[in-house]
């Protein structure tokens, strides 16, 4: 079985994976996490840059990237600071390590489609056109988590879609009517990077660029 590796360990899908891999008897894991959300972070995760890791950690590897699933930035402050951190967390390093393991499942956001014109929203469809055209990567699109240790349906997702079903159609963001249940979540993250992991089920020939929405309906 190939390594598997977690950018993001550390976070609210990353350690629920990392949780549901351990229940699984999947001990051939480890994971990099940034911290920047000021959750406590196991220090074996804590990196300060991802850029630090080598280009020869991640050979060979199943590389689940999770460090993109960040929310927009508040306000319009520092546009240009946060620009340049996007485009290195959410495009640069990525597209460095698709082209050095052998496969990256990278977790992406419904706003790639629905709202392309914020920051946020327009680098994650640049780096979807990036990673696409990079052999032997997988994009899967989340709306905003829900359920877990979160047992609610966000408010604005909500309200969007009780709008919708009294009006007859969406108002407002379309982005803020997507959701997906963590549940969901992992049991995707989970099938893809075993599958990928397995020389049996994914030769590298067989390995193909795509992407996959997982949204409630």
């Amino acid at each position: 079985m190939r390594k598997i590796i977690l950018v993001g360990g550390g976070g609210y899908i990353g350690t629920r994976l990392i949780e549901h891999m351990e229940r699984e008897a999947v001990d051939w894991i480890s994971g990099f996490d940034l911290g920047v959300f000021g959750a406590k972070v196991p220090d074996q995760l804590l990196i300060r840059d991802i850029a630090d890791v080598p280009d020869r950690v991640f050979k060979g590897t199943v590389v689940v990237y999770l460090a993109s699933f960040h929310r927009e930035p508040d306000g319009t402050a520092h546009q240009e600071l946060w620009r340049e951190a996007y485009d290195k967390l959410m495009v640069r390093e990525p597209a460095r390590i698709a082209r050095c393991c052998h496969q990256l499942i990278y977790v992406s956001s419904m706003r790639a489609v629905t709202n392309r014109e914020s920051l946020y929203g327009e680098t994650k469809a640049r780096a979807e056109r990036v990673l696409l055209a990079l052999p032997r990567t997988r994009q899967v699109r989340f709306g905003t988590i829900w359920g877990d240790m979160n047992k609610r349906l966000p408010n604005r997702p909500n309200t969007a879609v009780n709008y919708a079903l009294t009006r007859g159609r969406f108002t407002g963001d379309l982005w803020e009517a997507y959701t997906t249940h963590m549940d969901d979540a992992i049991d995707w993250l989970y099938e893809a990077a075993l599958t990928a992991s397995s020389p049996v089920h994914s030769p590298d020939e067989q390995i193909v660029s795509d992407i996959v929405n997982i949204v409630d309906l």
